[in-house]
């Protein structure tokens, strides 16, 4: 990133562009600040950090025909001033990023620009780490996952099957959004998470949301036949993971599995059929009756 200011410095100063090459430095890289032009009859040009001209003095290179350098005590050693008046500085730590100014001197006018740059952050590839129940259960268990990156100005966003999640009473970012934690998960909570820290997108840690089940419904609702039908009962329930239907015919148990099959019924068999659908990892349970009636013919 990249900004300019100019600075005016009375009657007789006037004010240069500087500009970076590259724009959007990033450590370990090097960077040249290069002012768009030099006046004619240039003495000196001086860079310091900041605004204040009487701290932080990098250097002054001395033009042609004396070309030669002094330093500050803003110098690191990593910094060369060069005969365009340019800044060059290599091996760029974070700490590098700020304002630089330049003064160019020469008899009786003096020429100043400014240039605000920022370093930005090598960004390894971030990791996810889950520090809550991996299978949360619908409306008791909380949820918390954790971004990993040695990024120290790390922008984290989070991403749901795709998609940036946003804060809300439920859901809620700390440690700079390194940690996202979700209370009381939802079914809509289930899928596949993802952290971004600039450019650098984390693997998928996929996160499954136990619910269920709901209330099971029996097909079809029909509820009186005659002897000697054939009936076909189905139980359906909506859960995560499955479940195991069990069938109860007045309180007894009669059958499994999601189909009930009666052949030939007689007058015998009305009564009360329960189907019951249990969760097979949280043990939760719901079930579903039906009244039938079995007439003569």
């Amino acid at each position: 990133m990249l900004s300019f200011c100019f600075l005016l410095a009375g009657a007789q100063s006037g004010t240069t562009n500087i500009m970076a090459d590259p724009q959007e430095p990033i450590e370990g890289e090097n960077v040249t600040l290069t002012p768009a032009t030099v006046p004619a009859n240039s003495i000196s040009c001086r860079w310091y950090q900041g605004t204040d001209p009487g701290k932080n003095l990098i250097l002054i290179y001395y033009l042609p025909p004396l070309t030669w350098q002094t330093t500050g005590p803003g110098f690191t050693g990593r910094e060369t001033g060069n005969s365009d008046c340019s800044l060059r500085i290599t091996d760029l730590k974070t700490s590098d990023s700020g304002v630089y100014t330049l003064e160019m001197e020469r008899p009786g006018a003096l020429e100043m620009g400014t240039a605000d740059i920022v370093v930005s952050e090598v960004v390894s590839k971030p990791t996810l780490s889950i520090s809550s129940n991996p299978f949360p259960r619908e409306h008791k268990d909380s949820l918390q996952l954790t971004c990993n990156t040695r990024a120290t100005r790390a922008n984290v966003i989070w991403l749901l099957n795709g998609k940036p999640v946003g804060s809300s009473s439920r859901i809620q970012f700390s440690n700079h959004n390194r940690t996202l934690a979700i209370q009381q998960v939802l079914r809509r909570d289930d899928g596949n998470y993802q952290c971004q820290v600039f450019n650098k997108m984390s693997d998928g840690l996929y996160v499954p949301v136990i619910y269920g089940p709901d209330p099971p419904a029996i097909v079809p609702s029909k509820n009186a036949y005659y002897e000697h039908s054939d009936i076909k009962l189905f139980c359906v329930a909506d859960a995560f993971p499955g479940v195991r239907y069990t069938w109860f015919f007045n309180g007894k148990s009669c059958g499994s599995g999601a189909e009930l099959a009666l052949r030939d019924v007689s007058r015998a068999q009305s009564g009360n059929y329960t189907c019951q659908a249990i969760n097979l990892l949280s043990r939760n349970t719901a079930s579903a009756a039906l009244e039938i009636l079995v007439a003569c013919e």
